[in-house]
């Protein structure tokens, strides 16, 4: 079998005049990307490609195929169709347009660590938590690495209670070798805590978007043994979930694509019959667009 000429699959022009490889390459403009001719049809009826031609309006994206350099071989080899079975054939990976195809990091929800501590004579104590953070390069062609890894904290939140590490000393990211960030929480004091990691990826294979970023929410939540005393108003026994609030984490995978809808359920129980408690309203604070605090009574 004939392999294809990897300066053809790159988008090149091969102007090696022996190269005996195939060079029956498309070009798809719009997703950037090179492919052996036999992809055409599947290529032009998937998602992506039709997303880019509708977005730059182009009518016929694919470039007809290249042909064969000029060979001065007396009996040039006859081209066979490639099978995938054959271990002799090497087709590079397309090159896909989505920054986020080329690696998968875990966690995408977010990370929660959420730890219980001590008390002695008046001193919060609580242990320090770890997860780890998954990275794995994906099948798209790329040459990945990660030089920046950095946590930004909102104001107010502690420098020291979350602390990243990463084992290794490179940060490059090779194809069936997982690399891992771990991630620390120290609660100085009981409360919730709140930072974003922010993964800083480089992909030397790329000219126009080659450095990317991943970020993941680390949500932290300490709290201490409860009193003995009825959590609500005044010894009533009302209990209502969620001491330190609801978390809500969302993602989308373009700038141009809605949020997904998200709910938690608030649970509200009370321990006895007497005395009688009924709930009057709900009040939702939030922020206008402006920073104003306002409040939406129901």
């Amino acid at each position: 079998m004939v392999a294809y000429c990897p300066t053809a699959l790159a988008g090149g022009t091969c102007m090696d005049g022996p190269c005996t490889n195939r060079h029956d390459i498309s070009r798809c403009e719009p997703c950037g990307c090179s492919f052996p001719a036999s992809l055409l049809g599947q290529h032009r009826g998937g998602k992506k490609h039709l997303r880019n031609v509708a977005v730059n309006g182009t009518t016929n994206p694919v470039t007809a195929h290249q042909p064969p350099p000029p060979t001065n071989l007396p009996h040039p080899q006859p081209m066979s169709l490639p099978s995938a079975s054959s271990p002799a054939i090497s087709i590079q990976n397309p090159i896909s347009p989505d920054p986020l195809a080329r690696v998968t990091v875990s966690h995408e929800n977010g990370l929660d660590f959420i730890v219980k501590g001590t008390e002695e004579a008046g001193q919060p104590s609580f242990s320090p938590v770890e997860q780890t953070i998954i990275i794995e390069k994906t099948q798209v062609l790329s040459s990945l690495s990660f030089p920046v890894v950095r946590l930004v904290r909102p104001t107010g939140t502690p420098a020291s209670c979350f602390t990243v590490s990463v084992p290794g000393e490179t940060s490059v990211v090779q194809k069936g070798k997982p690399r891992k960030i771990n991630v620390s929480f120290q609660a100085p004091h009981a409360g919730t805590f709140r930072a974003s990691l922010e993964i800083v990826f480089n992909d030397k294979t790329r000219q126009s978007d080659r450095e990317f970023v991943v970020s993941r929410e680390l949500r932290g939540q300490a709290t201490l043994p409860s009193s003995s005393a009825p959590v609500g108003s005044e010894g009533a026994g009302i209990t209502v979930s969620h001491e330190s609030g609801l978390e809500f984490s969302l993602e989308r995978a373009r700038p141009d694509v809605p949020f997904a809808a998200q709910s938690l359920e608030l649970v509200i129980n009370k321990s006895s019959t007497n005395p009688l408690v009924s709930l009057e309203g709900v009040k939702h604070f939030f922020r206008s667009a402006r920073g104003q605090l306002q409040v939406d009574q129901a």
